[in-house]
């Protein structure tokens, strides 16, 4: 049985095409037959598979959540979803549908897929998906997460939603990274000393958490060590009201200034420092005040490197695997480190390919003989000084029940490809170079036509999956 990560793709893709075809197709038992006893079934109704498809992305923007109301039965919370913009204040509600279902909280900007997440009430959290003007609500019970009001919240550049509610002595984690197997599980707790904070925020500088203390002041600058628990206090942070407050949002950007809320106020502060505790300097007044609030924002450091990777595809022969790769530009670049691993996250080091020098760029290629089984292939692509970027993650099986006379023709092709030798209830993607999958169908007899006249000429694969596994990836030509 292959990991469930792969299984996941390979469902929601099949899914997605069917629940798209209904009404072009006559066995619609059949069909909610299949994806109801798919284990994403409520994912697929609650998010929509079209949905995922966009997200806010890193806009540069950061995102609030305020709340009106002061909590009680009389006055409930009406949460709103706000965008700002921390340069000119300039504030917008973009959301308030169904966030009165529970008490969003708790958010954090997730690098992986671009949305944002955060908790709700109990143990459940939710996750903003889509495009600005289609921003979608989801929430998601997760098992095994210690019920509580978690009102801190943000998430690492893997992928790990950390939550923490106010006084308590543990953070919680979430694995909200899609690419893992554990993709919507708890991942466990850190221990740490109970502190009066309202929210906090990676700093991508360092990859350490910060808050800033809430109540009577003075208030204090915390630096958290997610990977021991261990909390410095930075110490008082000047230019701060010594009077009760709380510091409910906070935000960095991707140069290290700490923005903090005060949500009697309103006003927002920047730290310029946080390795020095540079005193708090007013920023903002335009945002509006709340007795409850909660920030988010992008603050990806983007890696740019003298490379253009304009393609990264895998293909099987036997135990044999081929990784192919092209590039479009080269400056100056150091080397590809080819990275395998059997779980998608515990990748090691199997072979390095040297850049071409060539400033135009250049195709590579090398093969892995892989073990019996589903693998996981990754470039790293490393520059001269020692900076690094991934690619994305390929997927590659390799076993003895592989169908190895799989075929698809004519190749080259110009309006249609025959996919041959088939077996019922196969599930067949066509992927392009950047790993996107354009088509995804179900063959119902050994042959299957796919139209390709409206693609760009250029390379695809045609990738076949039989009983939740990846049987064959052949590479076509669309002239």
């Amino acid at each position: 049985m292959r990991p469930k990560t792969v299984l996941r793709n390979t469902e929601l893709h099949l899914c997605s095409y069917l629940s798209e075809n209904l009404l072009k197709n006559n066995s619609l038992n059949r069909i909610l037959g299949y994806c109801k006893s798919s284990f994403l079934f409520s994912l697929i109704i609650l998010s929509g598979f079209s949905a995922k498809s966009q997200s806010l992305g890193c806009d540069g923007f950061a995102y609030l959540l305020t709340a009106s109301g002061s909590g009680t039965p009389a006055s409930p919370y009406i949460p709103s979803l706000i965008q700002l913009n921390l340069s000119t204040g300039a504030n917008t509600v973009v959301n308030t549908s169904g966030l009165t279902s529970g008490n969003p909280n708790a958010m954090g900007y997730n690098s992986i897929d671009g949305n944002l997440w955060g908790f709700v009430s109990g143990s459940t959290i939710f996750e903003f998906t889509g495009s600005l003007s289609l921003l979608t609500y989801n929430k998601f019970p997760i098992t095994s997460l210690p019920a509580a009001l978690y009102n801190n919240g943000d998430i690492s550049a893997d992928g790990i939603l950390y939550l923490y509610a106010l006084g308590g002595a543990a953070i919680q984690k979430v694995d909200i990274n899609v690419h893992h197997s554990t993709y919507l599980k708890y991942a466990g707790s850190i221990p740490v000393t109970p502190m009066s904070i309202k929210d906090f925020s990676f700093n991508p500088i360092d990859g350490n958490l910060y808050a800033v203390t809430s109540g009577t002041g003075p208030h204090q600058l915390f630096k958290i060590d997610t990977a021991t628990g261990t909390e410095t206090n930075k110490g008082t942070v000047a230019g701060l009201t010594t009077g009760n407050e709380s510091y409910g949002s906070s935000y960095f950007d991707q140069s290290g200034n700490y923005y903090i809320q005060a949500n009697g106020s309103g006003i927002i502060y920047e730290i310029d420092s946080v390795a020095t505790n540079s005193p708090a300097a007013f920023a903002l007044t335009t945002v509006p005040s709340s007795d409850q609030s909660d920030g988010a924002r992008c603050n990806q450091r983007p890696v740019l490197l003298p490379v253009k990777l304009t393609s990264f595809t895998a293909s099987q022969n036997g135990p044999a695997t081929t990784l192919d790769w092209q590039t479009s530009q080269e400056i100056n670049f150091k080397e590809y480190e080819v990275q395998y691993a059997t779980d998608t996250t515990s990748f090691t080091n199997i072979g390095i390919v040297d850049a071409s020098g060539n400033i135009n760029g250049s195709d590579y290629s090398f093969q892995n003989t892989q073990p019996v089984g589903t693998g996981f292939y990754r470039l790293k692509i490393i520059d001269e000084d020692g900076s690094f970027v991934y690619s994305n993650v390929l997927s590659v099986y390799n076993g003895t029940s592989v169908t190895g006379h799989i075929s698809a023709y004519p190749n080259p092709a110009t309006t249609e490809v025959f996919v041959r030798d088939l077996t019922e209830k196969s599930v067949v993607h066509v992927i392009d170079m950047l790993g996107r999958v354009l088509t995804t169908a179900l063959s119902t007899s050994s042959t299957m036509p796919i139209d390709v006249s409206n693609y760009p000429t250029g390379m695809y694969i045609i990738q076949v999956v039989q009983d939740d596994e990846v049987v064959s990836n052949l590479k076509i030509e669309k002239q």
